[in-house]
């Protein structure tokens, strides 16, 4: 069922999430046992034996599959002339008119997944575009092989965009096209653009301009992103969310790559989110910022970000989305949900607006992994306060 559902993944990359959903599953040996019991029910060796054949004419036949060749919807991004590609952009189901929702895989309430399977998640809307296209060039250059990027479109107009972009590079034969105004990096981008519906299951707004920090567009924006997020984590994806104002300038894998090798038997050792750290508010908890994190594909985390999503969606008193997750992390016990083991990012390297911009030294930022575009309000003064840091590349 799930290699069928996910139709639009490689062969062999729906094979690894099966076996990853088999090895999540094993853990739980009484399980498997209740399981094997009631298909038993009469002969025991007899069931037993048939399931056995089965698995493994499954198994064939996905191996099969796997071998067969894969042909993309889409063509590379950007290639400069004789560059070999890392990998193939795609464009998502939404492409060819089918915007239903997706599928969506159980999630294990066991921690085993200790080889990521990551992704970037990031949103856009229109106004917000030229954000959008300055971060994507950061990330492109940096040519992190096997990281699909997944844009989530807040509008139908970004959506539409973003199509008409991935459809510009399927047709074009030259090498050296551009898909954006001013670049020339010999990239491939495994790039998908994920539509409204496929989250929401209703139409979305046509439009919306970049909202100022403190409107009530932005937090209505900022409310719905535990959702967006915790539909990619239910898929069996490691999300890595990333703001567009937070730009990559060195590949930030390594700072978290290697704690998902880390799975201890206790659930309160085994890191479930990292995250970047604001300006600090308070002398006993760090600020966390969900503008950069990583989240762990389990249960644990879909349930907190779901909590996060209510506490910004519902009720009288509605909370802003920074400081509800924040209180979620540090005061779990009043929210009736499980303590997530959060890893604050080190703050020289995954710095925020506050910190970069105006008391780096220039040596302190050469160390900088993201630099993270916050702490200052309006749109276009983001965009200045780039460009004086020459990190705004889409003039």
């Amino acid at each position: 069922r799930t290699y069928f559902q996910h139709s639009e993944l490689q062969a062999s990359t729906r094979y690894e999430m099966i076996m990853k959903s088999i090895t999540i599953a094993a853990g739980n040996h009484e399980a498997w046992a209740n399981d094997f019991r009631q298909i038993a029910n009469g002969s025991k060796l007899i069931s037993m034996v048939f399931v056995i054949l089965f698995l493994a004419v499954v198994r064939l036949v996905l191996l099969n599959q796997s071998s067969t060749s894969f042909k993309p919807d889409g063509q590379a991004m950007i290639r400069a002339s004789g560059y070999q590609p890392l990998i193939v952009s795609s464009i998502d189901e939404t492409l060819t008119g089918n915007r239903s929702v997706p599928s969506v895989k159980k999630m294990s309430e066991s921690i085993s997944n200790t080889v990521p399977n990551f992704v970037v998640l990031v949103t856009s809307s229109d106004g917000f575009y030229d954000m959008w296209e300055n971060w994507l060039q950061f990330f492109a250059m940096l040519k992190i092989p096997s990281l699909p990027v997944h844009l989530f479109a807040e509008d139908g107009n970004t959506f539409d965009r973003c199509l008409e972009q991935l459809e510009r590079i399927k047709n074009s034969n030259n090498t050296k096209h551009k898909a954006f105004r001013n670049t020339k990096p010999d990239y491939v981008v495994d790039l998908s653009c994920l539509s409204w519906e496929t989250v929401f299951s209703e139409p979305p707004k046509k439009k919306i301009g970049a909202a100022s920090y403190s409107s009530n567009q932005y937090v209505e924006m900022m409310s719905h992103r535990p959702f967006i997020i915790q539909k990619e984590i239910e898929k069996g994806y490691d999300v890595i969310f990333s703001d567009l104002d937070a730009i990559w300038v060195k590949s930030p894998l390594p700072y978290f790559e290697n704690d998902f090798k880390n799975v201890s038997m206790n659930d309160n050792e085994t890191i479930d989110i990292w995250a970047q750290l604001g300006p600090p508010k308070s002398k006993k908890y760090d600020n966390l910022c969900p503008g950069f994190m990583v989240y762990r594909s389990t249960t644990k985390v879909c349930k907190f970000l779901e909590k996060w999503g209510n506490l910004t969606t519902q009720g009288v008193k509605l909370e802003r989305n920074q400081k509800a997750f924040n209180k979620l992390v540090w005061h779990p016990e009043e929210y009736n949900i499980s303590k997530t083991v959060t890893k604050s990012l080190p703050m020289n390297l995954f710095v925020n607006g506050a910190l970069y911009f105006t008391k780096m030294t220039d040596d302190e930022r050469k160390g900088a992994v993201v630099v993270h575009n916050n702490a200052i309000k309006g749109y276009d003064k983001k965009i200045e306060r780039f460009r004086s840091a020459n990190l705004w590349l889409v003039d």
